[in-house]
């Protein structure tokens, strides 16, 4: 079970911390006997050994950190980074990031490239002040269709809840937030622009 695995991997990493601490400490011991040391000496000494063991232990995790090859489960479609001992599967990229970091969403118009290039980046600004949390809650009331008008009063009370402290913050975000929206000529297109790159196209037949 799985709380059997995590009970079994506790007491590894017990007996590993208390086995490294033997170790060391034999190392300091067998030096000091060789010397006559004071006590801060004696300190000095431990901390040495100590930071002698940590670069260590940093130069192994670097080696077996270290990427060698891609992986793709023909199955379910996830990547995974392979390194000598461990697995990283990679994550997707966010729609929204995904979007704003390519040319998906531009076309032939340039203000509606322009205007949805603005609105991203307004989207980007407001998420990026908004915890996992709220962003987890907004997602869920959207998906069981809440009204939305409330879910943007929420958001907004939730932003301005948090940079309240430094109201200079809360202003300056407001004023780009307002700046940016300002050049966008026609929203209404600039959503349906974007529904339309975001739904999957439909197969003929």
């Amino acid at each position: 079970s799985a709380d059997a695995h995590c009970s079994q991997q506790l007491m590894l990493l017990q007996e590993l911390r208390h086995e490294a601490t033997l170790r060391i400490e034999n190392e300091v011991q067998q030096t000091a006997l060789a010397y006559e040391l004071s006590h801060e000496e004696y300190k000095d000494l431990q901390v040495k050994c100590w930071d002698k063991f940590y670069a260590f232990c940093l130069e192994y995790h670097e080696l077996v950190s270290k990427p060698f090859g891609l992986f793709k489960d023909p199955s379910t479609g996830m990547v995974c980074l392979l390194k000598k001992e461990a697995l990283s599967f990679l994550q997707p990229v966010e729609v929204i990031d995904s979007l704003s970091l390519s040319t998906h969403f531009e076309c032939e118009d340039p203000v509606l490239s322009r205007d949805t290039r603005a609105f991203l980046e307004c989207v980007m600004m407001v998420r990026q002040q908004l915890d996992p949390e709220v962003l987890d809650r907004f997602v869920s009331d959207v998906e069981h269709h809440t009204d939305l008008r409330r879910l943007a009063s929420e958001l907004a009370s939730a932003i301005l809840a948090r940079t309240d402290p430094d109201l200079h913050i809360s202003d300056n975000l407001l004023m780009t937030l307002r700046d940016k929206m300002s050049v966008i000529s026609d929203l209404a297109a600039v959503l349906d622009h974007l529904c339309r790159r975001l739904t999957p196209s439909r197969p003929q037949g």
